[in-house]
């Protein structure tokens, strides 16, 4: 049996930053992609979690024949690092992807992953530390001891989120569905990442994380990420609770932009650009339009 340690030779460096390396490495002779955690910032944890996240999607989608991508298969990890796959290709500029590809995308996730019975997502259950979604953003975004966001809204975001959170229906997400966790080989893409992939996300969660956070750092692009979202939602079909759903997956992912920018170099998400006030307005502006009137 091979050893991932054993003979492993860097061809090149890919990509790095705080948290993850991702290199081209000589395997036994065999090109893979090895994704090493940093030392002192991430480590078993987060390796595991892509691991099991990689192979649990694999299983799931082993009959799954209408997707439109695939996802390279897991050789071997550690306590530090993965290996998968290598896939001869790039990175795609969002621009160079077409809509189709997304909306196709999550749409045959949801159909495939749809179950008769309707369970209740992640975010209707309290956390390791014993807090809902809304007391942890609440408590992440108070010890700033900034006002990022005015307290009416901010308190009103928090108070929709716990009045409706059941709503959402879990499903197997992704959880990062974007141009920068594909690769593309000429031919067909690839979607990699797949660290945060887990069996009880919001329902719309990949769609609205990718379209939602493109519409506040991007704002260029909102046009087209609106009309993304807007396919989305008719070829599967408009429920009463829909919006509602979004409107609490896009204040969690409104919420989770301050936090993230306001974290900078750190563990998880954090962000290498601090949060402007551009950003910042962007996302109050767009919670005042999902939030009911006062």
């Amino acid at each position: 049996m091979k050893n991932g340690s054993a003979d492993l030779k860097t061809i090149r460096v890919i990509r790095q930053n705080h948290r993850f390396a991702v290199s081209e490495v000589d395997w036994f002779g065999e090109r893979v992609f090895c994704k090493q955690s940093q030392p002192g910032v991430t480590g078993k944890y987060e390796i595991l979690r892509e691991a099991n996240g990689l192979r649990t999607f694999n299983k799931l989608t082993r009959n799954f024949n209408d997707i439109p991508f695939s996802v390279p298969k897991l050789l071997y990890h550690d306590d530090v690092k993965i290996l998968t796959q290598f896939i001869n290709g790039w990175t795609p500029e969002l621009a160079d992807v077409p809509d189709d590809f997304f909306v196709q995308s999550f749409v045959q996730m949801d159909r495939y992953f749809r179950s008769q019975k309707r369970r209740r997502s992640r975010w209707s259950r309290q956390n390791k530390d014993g807090e809902y979604i809304w007391q942890k953003l609440e408590r992440i975004i108070s010890g700033f001891n900034l006002e990022v966001i005015p307290p009416e809204i901010f308190r009103d975001s928090l108070d929709f989120l716990r009045n409706n959170h059941s709503l959402c229906e879990a499903r197997p997400m992704h959880a990062d569905f974007t141009e920068n966790n594909l690769l593309y080989d000429g031919d067909k893409y690839w979607l990699v990442d797949f660290e945060s992939f887990r069996d009880d996300w919001p329902r719309w969660y990949d769609v609205v994380n990718f379209t939602y956070n493109r519409e506040m750092e991007r704002p260029k692009t909102a046009e087209r990420m609106r009309n993304i979202r807007r396919l989305v939602i008719e070829r599967l079909g408009e429920e009463s609770t829909t919006q509602r759903e979004i409107a609490c997956i896009k204040i969690v992912r409104g919420l989770s932009l301050i936090i993230e920018r306001m974290t900078l170099g750190g563990r998880n998400h954090a962000a290498i650009v601090p949060l402007d006030n551009a950003l910042r307005q962007r996302i109050i502006t767009s919670f005042t339009k999902l939030l009911p009137a006062r």
